[in-house]
């Protein structure tokens, strides 16, 4: 388990034209008071937002770069915490600063450098795209595993009512540590946005009915991300 999170951790996947390439993203030391500055071709960049995932699904905050690129997150849970930066015409930069548990009070300095990868449909896009094309799948009730070999603990479960995204999200949960998750629903249709740290997003088209499948819904997660 722990060289799956490793592998997760290290790897992110970059869309080229001829298929795919593997970025290393390495752990970069960082106290919990961080400073983050945003690069292009050596440039501070600003209004670029930054989303800071944090470890053991203890959430995210969100950021945007001040007129000097850079960005304050302060009392950084100990762990991983994963910075995606997101700029103009869907640029992106990764970062993971690794926390410790003991951490002097002075604020650490990192930079994410922005690459031209990222070329792609925004995740609003992406979940429109699922909902207008999947398949639609019927359960009595929605519970699952979420692995990808190995299961994945403290992946991230959002469910919203069909249509509805990204506003009003009926839940948010995350799976236990043998990948395990259970959201009490309604009879209703609804879209499922699955998401695990290193790992690309899934989603899933369901109806919520007495007379769906017993069945578990089970997600195999593809190594890789936006970069």
């Amino acid at each position: 388990m722990k060289s799956l999170a490793a592998i997760a951790l290290a790897l992110i996947c970059c869309a080229l034209a001829a298929g795919e390439c593997i970025v290393i993203v390495k752990e970069t030391p960082s106290s919990r008071n961080a400073q983050v500055t945003v690069l292009l071709d050596g440039k501070q960049q600003q209004n670029v937002k930054l989303t800071v995932v944090l470890p053991e699904g203890k959430g995210s905050r969100s950021f945007v770069t001040d007129s000097h690129g850079t960005v304050m997150p302060r009392d950084l849970p100990v762990g991983t915490n994963c910075v995606t930066a997101t700029g103009k015409n869907n640029f992106h930069g990764d970062l993971c600063l690794a926390a410790p548990r003991r951490s002097a009070r002075k604020i650490s300095s990192s930079n994410v450098n922005l690459s031209p990868y990222g070329f792609d449909l925004s995740l609003n896009d992406k979940v429109k795209s699922a909902e207008k094309n999947l398949a639609l799948e019927r359960f009595r009730q929605l519970d699952g595993t979420v692995q990808a070999g190995a299961v994945i603990p403290h992946a991230e479960i959002q469910v919203y009512k069909c249509g509805s995204y990204p506003h009003n999200a009926l839940t948010k949960v995350w799976t236990d540590q043998q990948g395990r998750f259970t959201v009490p629903l309604n009879p209703d249709r609804y879209t499922v946005v699955i998401q695990g740290l290193g790992f690309k997003t899934a989603y899933r088209i369901i109806e919520s009915s007495p007379d769906g499948a017993e069945g578990q819904l089970r997600e195999i997660l593809q190594i890789g991300g936006v970069c």
